[in-house]
């Protein structure tokens, strides 16, 4: 998924005996290839393009807020 919302649902429900495997697809941009790197832990997805830009999502409207 590219929603966080949904990623982190996952994250939220998931069990200590699930087994959910997350998937960060890359562009290495020197070699000219993706790259997947995978893990079964959310906090360790790296890169995490989505939880990068959710965040930013988040400090652009607190600074919004800030100035009013």
């Amino acid at each position: 998924t590219h929603d966080y919302v949904i990623l982190k649902e996952f994250d939220l429900q998931s069990k200590e005996r699930d087994r959910v495997r997350y998937h960060a697809f890359s562009h290495n941009k020197q070699a000219d290839k993706i790259i997947v790197d995978s893990t079964e832990e959310y906090l360790t997805i790296s890169p995490n393009a989505i939880d990068e830009t959710f965040s930013d999502l988040v400090n652009r409207e607190i600074a919004r807020t800030m100035e009013e």
